[in-house]
C-alpha cells in the first residue's frame, strides 16, 4: 500500500495522530507531514482537527472506504494465488441473522459438495454487529436485514431474498392463546423474552405509536430451550420473524391473533461487491437465492 495510505489508514482507526505514530513508529511530524501530503494532493480537508482528536470529513470517509476495498481485494487475491499454489482449503465466513436458520442447511450442504475442502464459520449477530466486519473483510457475506445505516459502507451490495413479518409466540396455556381479538393494551400487560438479541425496534414501534413508552422483558437470551421455559412459565410473550416459527414445538406453542402489522422488512445477502468475482462467495450466493426461491411459496 502507498505510505501516504498506510499513515491515513492509521489515523483514521486510532483518530489521534500520537496512537497512530506508535503503530506505525514513527515522529508526529513525520506522520503530521504525510497528511497534509495527502491532502494537498487531494485539494480538500480528510480531517476535521478536535480537541478530542482527528475526525473523518465527508472525503476522509469516502477515502477510506477505497482503502478497504483494496486492501479486500488485495486479500482476496493473496488467498486465491495460495490456494492454486499448495492446494490449501477455501474458506467461507458468514454472518447470519436467526431468520436464515431454516435456509443454511441445505445450502452449506450443498457448497460442501462442490467445493469438498471448504472450510465454514458461521457467526450469528445482529447487522449492527455483522455490517461493520464485513466492510473491514472479517465476513465473505451477511445475511440479514436491509437497513438504510449501512448505506454509508459504498462497497457493500445488498440482494434482496426474503421478505419478513414479525409475529407474535405464546405458549398454550397463555390467557392470549386462541383470543380473536388482541389489542397492544393486552399485550403490553405481560413480561416478554427478547431471543437472540432480538429486543429491537420493531416491537418498540408498536407500542410507542400506541402510547406504551416501556417493554417489560424477563429474558434476555441466546438459548432457544431458555426463552421456551420462561414463555411457558411466566406466560411471557416472544416477538421472531414468522419464518422463525419452525423452531417452536407445535403441540406446545402458538401464534398469537395480534392482527395489526407489527413490522415487515426485506432480508438478504450482503456482500462486497468485488466478492462475487471470488467462486465461494459467488455460489453461495446463487444456491442461497435457489434455495430460498424453492422454500417460500
Amino acid at each position: 500500500m502507498n505510505r501516504l495510505l498506510k499513515h491515513f489508514k492509521a489515523v483514521a482507526h486510532h483518530k489521534k495522530i500520537s496512537s497512530a505514530c506508535r503503530e506505525l513508529n514513527i515522529s508526529q511530524p513525520a506522520l503530521s507531514k504525510s497528511i497534509k501530503l495527502l491532502e494537498e494532493r487531494f485539494g480538500i480537508p480528510l480531517f476535521e482537527r478536535l480537541p478530542r482528536g482527528m475526525e473523518l470529513t465527508s472525503a476522509g470517509n469516502r477515502l477510506l472506504n477505497r482503502i478497504r476495498r483494496m486492501d479486500m481485494e488485495f486479500q482476496y487475491a493473496v488467498e486465491e494465488i495460495d490456494q492454486l499454489k499448495t492446494g490449501k482449503s477455501q474458506r467461507l465466513a458468514i454472518g447470519a441473522g436467526t431468520v436464515w436458520e431454516k435456509f443454511l442447511p441445505s445450502v452449506i450442504s450443498q457448497l460442501f459438495q462442490e467445493f469438498p475442502n471448504l472450510e465454514v464459520i458461521i457467526r450469528s449477530d445482529t447487522n449492527e454487529q455483522l455490517i461493520p466486519d464485513l466492510a473491514e473483510g472479517k465476513l465473505d457475506v451477511v445475511i440479514g436485514g436491509a437497513n438504510s445505516q449501512n448505506d454509508r459502507y459504498d462497497q457493500l451490495v445488498f440482494l434482496p431474498l426474503l421478505n419478513v413479518s414479525m409475529k407474535i409466540a405464546a405458549h398454550r396455556s397463555h390467557p392470549l392463546a386462541g383470543q380473536s381479538v388482541i389489542s397492544v393494551d393486552d399485550l403490553a400487560q405481560y413480561p416478554w423474552v427478547a431471543y437472540q438479541r432480538s429486543k429491537g425496534e420493531f416491537l418498540s414501534h408498536l407500542f410507542n405509536r400506541k402510547g406504551i413508552k416501556s417493554i417489560r422483558y424477563s429474558l434476555q437470551t441466546e438459548l432457544l430451550d431458555v426463552a421456551l421455559d420462561v414463555m411457558k412459565k411466566r406466560h411471557a410473550l416472544l416477538c421472531v420473524a414468522e419464518q422463525f416459527f419452525y423452531k417452536l414445538p407445535e403441540d406446545e406453542f402458538v401464534q398469537v391473533n395480534f392482527n395489526e402489522p407489527i413490522w415487515n422488512f426485506n432480508s438478504g445477502v450482503w456482500y462486497q461487491s468485488s466478492a462475487r468475482y471470488t467462486s465461494v462467495v459467488d455460489r453461495f450466493i446463487e444456491v442461497l437465492t435457489e434455495s430460498v426461491s424453492q422454500q417460500v411459496v
